[in-house]
């Protein structure tokens, strides 16, 4: 019985946005693999470097399209999963801080709302903002996910949205994409072969983001199987996120997790 009524719930959530498949549908799909591939190898082959590469390649997406959102209060099920999520840590030996990309998503969400009710202000001001952002990618890091890095990509989103001045947008996706790739250099410890790897790929999401509609893609997969999936997939990509991390967290906390570590840690 509560399958049942979970596979209505998602079939309702599926279909609330229409039928047709469009493009956010399918930048989140293509998100969606990637990220899977990322916390494929931070779980179960942590020494295998290039799941990070690959798995990296989407990150910014998530973001931009938490900025590109239009302002609304945030779902009771954001804050419900963000917080089980944050409690499951400890018993998989994870630390409470940074806390989970759903937090990092609503800590996002709420800035651009924010900055929206000064949004000349905010253009008029955004190298300065970009900077104050930039030095505190470090320290907000330990707080929520990605830190201020986030806040940077969902700037990228709200701008696209929000059509913001030409020369003002152009520069500010350059700026991103060499901050992005800085992080990743030095976050990751890449290697040549692995930067340039890490460059092909975020330089491919960042053309898609850069000029992102919303609107259909891929019309001769409007209907059948495939368009069934990312439909579902997209649409549920919150359950999704929580659900597999989850699972990947109980599997390497009953199989894989070294004994003898503390699992109550802050930091």
């Amino acid at each position: 019985m509560l399958a049942q009524s979970l596979v209505s719930f998602l079939q309702a959530r599926t279909e609330r946005y229409g039928g047709a498949v469009n493009g956010h549908d399918w930048i989140k799909f293509i998100a969606i693999i990637i990220m899977t591939i990322d916390h494929i190898g931070f779980f179960f082959a942590p020494d295998q470097i290039w799941y990070r590469v690959v798995g990296h390649w989407g990150f910014p997406i998530w973001f931009f399209l938490a900025g590109y959102a239009r302002a609304g209060a945030f779902p009771r099920s954001f804050i419900v999963l963000a917080v089980l999520m944050a409690a499951i840590n400890p018993a998989a030996a994870f630390p409470v801080f940074p806390l989970n990309a759903i937090f990092s998503i609503m800590i996002c969400r709420y800035i651009v709302q924010v900055l929206d009710r000064y949004r000349d202000w905010m253009f008029k001001n955004l190298i300065e903002i970009a900077a104050l952002l930039v030095i505190l990618i470090p320290f907000t890091d330990l707080i929520f996910e990605y830190g201020t890095l986030a806040i940077l990509c969902a700037l990228m989103g709200y701008m696209r949205r929000t059509e913001a001045p030409k020369r003002l947008y152009d520069w500010y996706v350059l700026g991103l994409f060499v901050i992005y790739m800085a992080w990743q250099i030095d976050h990751f410890r890449f290697d040549e072969l692995e930067a340039i790897g890490a460059f092909l790929g975020t330089a491919v999401c960042f053309y898609v983001l850069y000029d992102f509609k919303r609107e259909g893609a891929f019309p001769a997969l409007r209907d059948g199987f495939a368009a069934g999936m990312v439909k579902f997939l997209s649409r549920n990509s919150l359950y999704y996120y929580f659900a597999h991390r989850v699972a990947f967290q109980i599997v390497f906390a009953l199989w894989l997790l070294p004994p003898g570590i503390e699992r109550l840690r802050w930091f």
